[in-house]
């Protein structure tokens, strides 16, 4: 067995303590904070960041950390995306309504202009858990999807779908 010298350990140590790189070469996204500068969340007096999705840009909570690769998670809850259209996981009735304390089971769903692009967003309860989400139709559609314990956490999330951006051109 051969014994390493105290300065190569030490340098060794100091290298993978100070690596940011991830199994792809790429710095982690969630290692570089840029503040997001959307007007749909300038008021909020938590700071927000921005999050880069494939072919948009959109901003969570400051406090919130990457727990996947299309997956963002803090205290009011989490937000995935995809591509197509979102999967239902809670039977739910419609109600063109904006009333967030609406009833169990009841599903608020506004359409709005994003980013420049169509959009729908929704907000549905079933045993006290909230369900929101955005779908971007057209060339690239995706959806953003969230998931939370409380009316605040989901009314965060829907401000998170206001913020989405799309590069120019």
């Amino acid at each position: 067995m051969r014994i390493l010298p105290a300065s190569t350990l030490l340098t060794l140590a100091a290298c993978a303590a100070g690596s940011t790189s991830d199994d792809r070469g790429t710095i982690p996204q969630e290692d570089v904070v840029i503040p997001c500068t959307s007007a749909a969340v300038a008021d909020d007096a938590v700071r927000w960041r921005e999050v880069r999705g494939e072919g948009f840009t959109f901003c969570v909570p400051g406090t919130w950390h990457q727990a996947g690769p299309r997956r963002w998670q803090g205290e009011g809850g989490s937000i995935t995306w995809g591509t197509g259209e979102p999967r239902q996981r809670l039977p739910f009735v419609v109600r063109d309504d904006p009333d967030p304390t609406a009833p169990a089971g009841a599903t608020r769903r506004l359409s709005e202009v994003i980013g420049g692009r169509p959009a729908e967003l929704w907000h549905r309860t079933s045993r006290g858990r909230h369900e929101t989400g955005a779908q971007f139709r057209g060339p690239g559609s995706f959806h953003l999807t969230g998931e939370s314990a409380s009316v605040a956490g989901a009314e965060a999330q829907l401000r998170a779908y206001r913020t989405v951006r799309f590069p120019p051109g």
